[in-house]
């Protein structure tokens, strides 16, 4: 327990100390028959987070429908802020922000958004490290790993995982890949989330990790190769996935010029 506690908050550290992107994801549950209604209540929302990407305050906002989700499930939709660094994420608005924004009515705005859709909680992350993706996405498989240690977790990932992921992507298998890490965790169901992103429905099945791992071989020295083998020998060990979910992009703002 000492020993993860202590990879946990070096990892926190590490995360805050750099300009790396932090994500706060928006977790909401939308009433059945209110997905029309949601959608036009961010429509007047994207406004202002398109102002705040034009002014360099935020990266990029999207929203996205989460597939699979019941009338029983806690939530079936969510908004992602990304932001350019921690301090970013916790600037909060401004009254000038919301007035520009949402207009001089934004009180009826933020009344009329609590009566479209509930709020079911919010998560911070930050990202550990990723592959750019090669267009706009369209869906993200987002899984939520479970780890007793996070600094062998994250070693697994980046030396046996993302360079498979690069390969995948480079034959046009995928889209980008990223790893991101749980910033302010209210419990302990998952240290960390894995994002892999499809441009289209047809890259979602068109993975093969065969091919993708004799491609990632390629140029690797013998002590690179057996730490690899080693490492995804040890990945059930190492991490459980908690749960596997598909998002689907509905909308997002234009990233800035």
């Amino acid at each position: 327990m000492k020993r993860m506690l202590v990879c946990a908050t070096w990892c926190l550290m590490t995360l805050m100390s750099y300009a790396q992107p932090v994500a706060v994801v928006n977790f909401m549950k939308v009433p059945q028959g209110g997905y029309d209604a949601f959608m036009a209540n961010e429509l007047e929302w994207k406004k202002l987070h398109q102002n705040r990407v034009n002014e360099g305050k935020l990266i990029s906002w999207q929203v996205y429908y989460i597939h699979n989700q019941g009338t029983g499930s806690p939530y079936n939709c969510a908004t992602v802020d990304v932001y350019p660094n921690m301090e970013a994420s916790l600037a909060g608005l401004t009254q000038d922000e919301m007035k520009k924004g949402l207009g001089e009515k934004y009180n009826d705005v933020l009344k009329k958004t609590n009566t479209v859709r509930n709020l079911v909680y919010s998560e911070t992350l930050g990202q550990v490290f990723f592959i750019p993706s090669k267009a706009p996405d369209k869906y993200l498989m987002v899984s939520s790993m479970k780890t007793k240690d996070t600094g062998k977790y994250y070693d697994m990932e980046k030396k046996a995982y993302m360079p498979m992921h690069q390969a995948a992507i480079d034959q046009g298998k995928m889209n980008g890949w990223s790893v991101w890490a749980r910033m302010f965790p209210e419990d302990n169901t998952c240290e960390a989330y894995t994002v892999n992103a499809y441009s289209s429905s047809a890259q979602i099945n068109a993975m093969d990790y065969n091919a993708a791992f004799e491609k990632a071989k390629e140029g690797k020295s013998t002590n690179e190769l057996m730490e690899m083998f080693k490492l995804m020998d040890e990945t059930e060990s190492l991490r459980t996935i908690v749960k596997a979910q598909l998002w689907e992009l509905v909308d997002a703002t234009t990233p800035k010029k």
